[in-house]
């Protein structure tokens, strides 16, 4: 059976570390220790785990979110931001950050931890990198390709509809 190395980051161990640990600082450390989390950063750092492949996954991910219920894979998205936090990469860089500016009650623990993960980023070597501008979206990534906003057409920061160049 050949599955994504993503499909770890829903492991049940995972799930209850999410359930178990109330702070973020305490749940990035304790993922960051996690097979799993070694595992899928690895897969990322060979290459055999690709760009479209995170996407996709946050994509189905997201795809679950409902107003006023708590989101199921808030402990995915808390593993893969840690998963992505060291990588000099542009998407763990429009990850983390993407998350980290979200405001969902749904989604507390994962933005709380995304934050986490952006403080100990900028405190490595050569991270020392301004904020990505905050705009409004309910995905933590957005499409690689179409309009660059998940869900709608591309705004502003002001939230304004971009105008074509």
């Amino acid at each position: 059976m050949n599955t994504s190395p993503l499909e770890q980051l829903a492991s049940e161990r995972l799930q209850l570390m999410t359930a178990c640990l109330s702070t973020a600082s305490a749940l990035r450390d304790g993922l960051a220790r996690t097979t799993e989390v070694l595992a899928v950063r690895e897969a990322m750092e060979a290459g055999t785990l690709t760009e479209e492949m995170v996407r996709a996954f946050v994509s189905s991910l997201m795809g679950d979110l409902k107003k006023d219920e708590s989101f199921a894979h808030d402990g995915e998205l808390s593993a893969l931001a840690v998963v992505l936090e060291p990588l000099d990469l542009p998407l763990a860089e429009e990850f983390l950050q993407s998350l980290a500016r979200l405001q969902l009650a749904e989604m507390g623990m994962s933005i709380r931890v995304a934050r986490e993960c952006l403080k100990h980023r900028l405190h490595q070597p050569n991270r020392a990198k301004e904020p990505v501008p905050a705009k409004a979206s309910r995905s933590p990534v957005a499409p690689s390709q179409g309009d660059g906003e998940a869900g709608g057409s591309a705004r502003d920061g002001n939230g304004r509809p971009k105008q074509a160049p």
